[in-house]
């Protein structure tokens, strides 16, 4: 199937339209069984046509032109009944294009990264062999067991690629590999920032969750039930974000038979983990009980709702490796202010007007 054809259906899918969804938004400029010929490939759409195909699927003409059509894993998500296959499938042409454009930038700056898994013992099969995969994967990359400011950079830096989708509150993040074993993690940008006015997003919950997907691409999880390969990697996610041994020099290393609610404030303020992954950590480590773990979960809830708590998480949680290639590109005038905007998928009058705040 020529790329031309994979393009076609890829940004329909990528709009969640059917053949008869597109082709009456194009007027029934061409039909249903044409359209079905053209990403069969059995036929090939003029330059009109193809003109009026971009149009109504919001891609430049020269999105079907691209080369290299990039093939993705399989993504696991976590509420796939709610989220639909239609969604599923639309997402995963978003995530596509996406990195089509962020490839094609390094490209054109010979910027390639490469990815190796430092783990020589991927396997787990218990919390306490996440835990130490958590560590052994920081000592790799010499991060000791100090707070991570920003854990999606951290992550860029070592070679993974971040993806920042506007999507369905259902979803929070995903991950897959692509060619030559890239990992990617995809995660949803009303966590990166609030979509609502004055509300601060919630940056502990992306880190949580990109370590999160981290753990699933790193690890290697078998002969287990889908909660318990979720529960080891919230063991990864936890023990990367709050080690051991800082566990033992802010809440000592004995049973506690009382821990205050500021303590935790200055932790999860310190290294970026929510107060509740905290409490799972401190009852990991036999610091409180389980009473205690009940009484507090119950706590927060009354007090602050399920999906709250006090503190702020002061890290700066955004992806910047993608932007920076893009304006270092635009400066060296080795791409257009227009090929930019198309890139960054913004228009080109949008764009234009970001430069001129940037400038000054």
């Amino acid at each position: 199937m020529s790329n031309l054809a994979l393009r076609l259906k890829s940004a329909r899918v990528m709009n969640g339209l059917t053949l008869e969804l597109l082709a009456s938004k194009m007027d029934n400029m061409v039909s249903k069984q044409a359209l079905q010929q053209y990403e069969s490939g059995a036929r090939n759409p003029g330059l009109d046509v193809l003109r009026e195909l971009a149009k109504a699927l919001n891609v430049r003409p020269d999105y079907f032109l691209r080369e290299h059509f990039l093939p993705l894993g399989d993504f696991k998500f976590r509420k796939q009944s709610k989220l639909g296959q239609k969604w599923q499938d639309a997402f995963t042409e978003k995530v596509r294009d996406a990195l089509e454009k962020y490839f094609e930038l390094e490209e054109i700056l010979n910027a390639q990264q490469s990815f190796k898994n430092p783990l020589k013992r991927p396997g787990v099969s218990s919390e306490e062999e996440a835990e130490a995969a958590a560590q052994a994967f920081r000592d790799a990359f010499s991060l000791g067991s100090d707070p991570i400011y920003n854990v999606l950079e951290m992550l860029e830096s070592i070679g993974v690629k971040v993806i920042v989708l506007d999507e369905l509150s259902e979803f929070d993040g995903v991950s897959t590999v692509i060619e030559d074993n890239i990992p990617v993690i995809v995660v949803n940008k009303k966590l990166v920032e609030s979509a609502i006015e004055g509300e601060k997003p919630k940056h502990d919950r992306l880190r949580f969750t990109a370590l999160h997907e981290l753990a699933h691409l790193v690890l290697k999880i078998e002969d287990c039930e889908a909660k318990q390969e979720e529960r080891l990697c919230h063991s990864f996610a936890g023990a990367f974000l709050l080690p051991e041994s800082r566990i033992n020099e802010h809440f000592g290393s004995m049973h506690r038979n009382r821990i205050y609610l500021q303590e935790l404030i200055n932790v999860k303020q310190t290294y970026g983990i929510s107060i509740r992954a905290i409490l799972m950590r401190l009852r990991r480590f036999d610091r409180i009980s389980d009473y205690d773990l009940r009484t507090f979960f119950a706590t927060l809830n009354r007090t602050y709702g399920a999906k709250n708590e006090p503190g702020d998480c002061p890290s700066i949680e955004k992806p910047f490796r993608f932007e920076q290639l893009l304006y270092r590109a635009l400066a060296e005038e080795l791409i257009s202010i227009s090929k930019a905007s198309e890139l960054r998928g913004m228009p080109l009058s949008e764009f234009r007007d970001e430069l001129s705040k940037i400038a000054k």
